[in-house]
C-alpha cells in the first residue's frame, strides 16, 4: 500500500472517529472509560477529543496532495496518538481492562500508521 492510500484511509478513519464521538459522547467513552463515562462533563471532553480528531482528518485529507502539508498533519496526528496512548497507560488502573487495552492498541497503531506514511512520504512512495 502507498504513502497516499495509507494517508487517506487513517485521516478517513479519524473523520469517522471523530463524527461518532461528538454525536455519541457517552457511548463511545464507556468503550474507553467505562462507567466513568456517565459522569457530568465527561461529554465535554469527549466531544473536544472528538473535534480534533475530525480537525486532524479533514486537514489531512485537505493536504494531500502536498507533502509538506501532508508531513506536518501526520506528525500532528501522531502526536496526539501518541498523547491518547500515553494517557491511556498513565490512567490504566482506573480503567476497564480489555477495553482500554484495545484503545492503547488503537493510539499505537494509528501512530505507527501515521509515522509510516509519513516515512513513505518523505521516501517519494506515494507523496501524499
Amino acid at each position: 500500500m502507498d504513502a497516499r492510500t495509507l494517508v487517506t484511509l487513517l485521516a478517513a478513519g479519524r473523520v469517522a472517529v471523530g463524527t461518532a464521538a461528538f454525536l455519541a459522547p457517552q457511548k463511545f467513552a464507556s468503550g474507553w472509560i467505562g462507567t466513568s463515562a456517565a459522569q457530568p462533563g465527561v461529554s465535554v471532553a469527549v466531544r473536544a477529543y472528538a473535534v480534533r480528531d475530525l480537525a486532524l482528518g479533514v486537514g489531512t485529507l485537505a493536504a494531500l496532495g502536498d507533502p509538506t502539508r501532508s508531513r506536518a498533519w501526520l506528525e500532528a496526528g501522531i502526536l496526539s496518538d501518541s498523547g491518547d496512548a500515553a494517557a491511556t497507560i498513565m490512567a490504566r488502573r482506573e480503567l476497564p481492562r480489555l477495553t482500554s487495552l484495545a484503545v492503547f492498541g488503537v493510539a499505537v497503531g494509528a501512530a505507527w500508521i501515521g509515522a509510516m506514511a509519513r516515512a513513505g512520504i518523505a521516501g517519494g512512495d506515494g507523496a501524499a
